[in-house]
């Protein structure tokens, strides 16, 4: 359903930048990974200061698996914001998931030094020393 709203939304005002983030997210939310990657594709050429399309792709192809194209988005997405929280905490994981112990816990550490307070990055850390 917000698929739907969202691309009759996009078909009347296709520059509106937010209803693509949140096209994005609703088909990553739905399992359509191949869709949210062409409309995170999308976003970034609209917005290339912007890091968020960037981390939103590097989500999306995380989650399909694509850890290299993942990695890559991430990257740029670091590239334009060198301390993107969100883009840190997302590549930790992957890292983790991935089993890329080591890189999990260096992304993750550098997350904690911007945002020391990050407490779900903190226990990642924890879990993975621990392993």
């Amino acid at each position: 359903a917000a698929v739907d709203i969202l691309e009759r939304l996009l078909a009347f005002q296709p520059n509106h930048m937010e209803a693509y983030n949140n096209l994005g997210a609703a088909l990553v939310k739905i399992g359509d990974f191949e869709e949210a990657q062409r409309v995170y594709g999308v976003l970034a050429d609209h917005m290339p200061g912007s890091p968020e399309p960037w981390v939103n792709l590097g989500l999306a192809l995380a989650q399909a698996g694509q850890t290299d194209s993942a990695e890559q988005s991430f990257r740029r997405g670091l590239a334009i914001e060198p301390f993107n929280a969100q883009a840190l905490f997302n590549m930790g994981v992957m890292y983790a998931t991935a089993g890329r112990t080591q890189e999990a816990i260096n992304t993750l550490g550098q997350l904690l030094q911007v945002q020391p307070e990050h407490t779900t990055a903190r226990s990642y850390i924890q879990m993975l020393e621990r392993q």
